[in-house]
C-alpha cells in the first residue's frame, strides 16, 4: 500500500519535470527528493542535466535525501559542474549516501575548489579515519584555502589528535590560514594552544586578532587574562570582544580585574571593570552551571573588593561596553 501511495507521487510530482519553467522543474525535484522510491531516484539523476544550475542542484540535493547508491557515479560527474551550488550538494549527497568511491574525487575536489573547500573538508571529517588522513595531509598543503579547509575539517571531525599541527599554523604566512587554525583550536577546546594563541593578539590582520580574542576566551584560562584586559581598555570592537572573552573566562580573571582596577584613573574603565565583575558574579551564582567546577573556581579567584561593591550596583545590568 505504501509502495503504491510512493509511486502515485512520483507520478504526480513528476509532471513538471519538461516545463520550460525552470521554476516549476525546481519545485518538481524538490518534491521528488522528499519521495522515497527507486522511480524518484531516477527521474532525479535525470534532471542533473537540466541547463538550470538551481534545478540541477536541488536534484542532487534531493539524490542526498533518497540515498540510492546507483546516483553515486552521476553524482560523481556533478562535482566538475561549472556551478559552485551544484558542486557543494554534490558532494553532500556523496557523503550521505556513504559510498567510499566519493573519497578520492573529494580528495581531488579539496585540492582544486576554493570555493567549496571548506565544505568538502567538512564532508571528509565524516569519512572517519580516512577522511581524517586526508584532512591532515592537506594541513601541510601548497595552497592556503586546503590548509585552511583542513584545519576546518579535523575541527568538526572532533580530531584532537591534530592539534600539534594546527597549533603550527598559527605561524602561516597566510592570515587566512592563522585565523582558521585559531578557530579550530577553539572548537577543539585546546588549553595548551593558550601561549600560541597570544602573540597573535598583536598580529598584523585584525581577523586573526579578532578570531585570537574569541578562542582564548573560549579556552577559558587565566593565562590569557591580563592581555585582554590590555586589549579592553583601548576600547573599539577588540576591546568589545575583549570584554567578552573575559567574560567567558570568568572568575579566573577576576584577580587580573582588580588587579587592572586599582592602577587604572579611567573612570570608564573603572566602570566597565565593575559591570563585568558584576556579570562574572552573576554568572557564576547560576543554578545550570557545574557546582564543583564553580566552588574550585570561586576558591582560585580572589574575593571582590567592596569598594566596587557599589559600583557594581550603580552599573548597567548588560554588558560591560568600553
Amino acid at each position: 500500500m505504501i509502495a503504491m501511495f510512493e509511486k502515485i507521487r512520483v507520478l504526480w510530482y513528476s509532471r513538471d519535470l519538461d516545463s520550460e519553467s525552470p521554476k516549476k522543474r525546481e519545485k518538481a525535484v524538490i518534491a521528488l527528493g522528499n519521495v522515497e522510491h527507486w522511480r524518484a531516484a531516477d527521474l532525479l539523476v535525470g534532471m542533473l542535466k537540466d541547463e538550470n544550475e538551481m534545478v540541477r542542484g536541488m536534484a542532487a540535493y534531493g539524490l542526498s535525501n533518497n540515498g540510492d547508491e546507483r546516483a553515486v557515479e552521476p553524482l560523481i560527474g556533478m562535482l566538475s559542474d561549472s556551478s559552485k551550488f551544484v558542486r557543494a550538494n554534490a558532494a553532500k549527497a556523496l557523503t550521505d549516501i556513504g559510498d567510499e568511491r566519493v573519497l578520492g574525487p573529494l580528495v581531488e575536489l579539496l585540492k582544486s575548489d576554493p570555493e567549496n573547500a571548506m565544505d568538502v573538508a567538512y564532508l571528509l571529517g565524516k569519512f572517519g579515519a580516512p577522511g581524517i588522513a586526508v584532512l591532515r595531509a592537506a594541513l601541510s598543503g601548497k595552497e592556503s584555502w586546503a590548509r585552511s579547509a583542513g584545519a576546518f575539517g579535523l575541527a568538526h571531525a572532533s580530531d584532537s589528535a591534530s592539534a600539534p599541527e594546527i597549533i603550527g599554523l598559527l605561524k602561516d604566512p597566510d592570515a587566512s590560514v592563522r585565523a582558521s587554525a585559531a578557530s579550530a583550536l577553539s572548537s577543539l577546546h585546546i588549553v595548551k594552544a593558550v601561549e600560541p594563541l597570544i602573540p597573535l593578539l598583536e598580529d598584523s590582520d585584525a581577523k586573526v586578532r579578532k578570531q585570537a580574542i574569541i578562542t582564548l576566551g573560549r579556552l577559558r584560562d587565566v593565562r590569557a587574562a591580563e592581555r585582554l584586559i590590555k586589549i579592553m581598555a583601548k576600547g573599539g570592537e577588540e576591546g568589545k570582544d575583549s570584554v567578552e572573552a573575559l567574560y567567558w573566562i570568568g572568575l579566573p580573571a577576576v584577580g587580573a580585574l582588580v588587579a587592572e582596577s586599582r592602577r587604572t584613573h579611567d573612570i570608564r574603565m573603572l566602570r566597565a571593570i565593575s559591570t563585568l565583575l558584576g556579570e562574572i558574579d552573576e554568572k557564576s551564582r547560576k543554578k545550570e552551571h557545574d557546582f564543583g567546577v564553580r566552588e574550585t573556581a570561586v576558591m582560585r579567584a580572589p574575593p571582590i573588593p567592596k569598594e566596587f561593591r557599589k559600583l557594581m550596583l550603580d552599573a548597567t545590568p548588560v554588558r560591560a561596553k568600553v
